[in-house]
């Protein structure tokens, strides 16, 4: 049985920077963040962006699981949560993305591995998908979708709502709410932290 040998927390130094590089090219200003509500949702951060509306985009880090080191292969698993709240905030009018590093050992994980990213369906069912290390391969899937550059960057333009930064912050609050319920009826519980991508418009 396959299994991860880095933490999701890990995942997130290597995602983030190459996701932000992607945005880059449609956006003049990225931020990403981990939301709290008394940090990033607090009365400071409620005077930034003025008179400007923000887009956000979600991504959930994804770690790679395999059965040795060094072989040619990875899994990347999609749980049933990812896609309920896909479907939440999709009703806010926020793009939910996924990614992996294509990594199958600890010293192949570095800043500049390459990544896999999914576009998450709202209405997916839990799946395991297989990726080559090496040689790209088409996916085949009904719950996620492989997403290059141009894809993400007209995803977000297509599907992502402008938002006051005032009305933002009440969304996400309301989500994390979401998900903390989640977590007292869900036997897994909702254990994914996505990370945040503001873009100011």
């Amino acid at each position: 049985m396959a299994s991860s040998y880095v933490s999701e927390h890990s995942v997130e130094f290597v995602l983030v920077p190459q996701f932000a590089g992607i945005l880059s090219v449609g956006y003049e200003t990225v931020v990403p963040i981990y939301f709290w509500h008394s940090r990033e949702g607090g009365n400071i951060s409620k005077e930034c962006f003025r008179n400007r509306e923000v887009r956000i985009v979600v991504l959930y880090p994804r770690r790679p699981k395999v059965i040795n080191a060094y072989q040619p292969k990875i899994e990347v698993k999609f749980n049933e949560v990812l896609f309920e709240r896909s479907r939440q905030f999709k009703e806010k009018g926020i793009s939910v993305f996924a990614g992996v590093p294509l990594a199958s050992s600890l010293d192949d994980f570095t800043v500049t591995t390459k990544c896999a990213w999914f576009k998450i369906h709202p209405n997916g069912s839990e799946e395991i998908i297989e990726l080559s290390c090496e040689v790209p391969t088409p996916i085949f899937s009904q719950n996620v979708k492989q997403v290059g550059q141009k894809e993400i960057l007209s995803i977000i333009d297509d599907n992502s709502l402008r938002l006051s930064w005032p009305k933002a912050i009440e969304y996400l609050r309301e989500l994390r709410s979401r998900s903390s319920f989640i977590r007292s009826w869900s036997f897994m519980g909702d254990t994914y932290k996505p990370i945040y991508f503001l873009l100011p418009v």
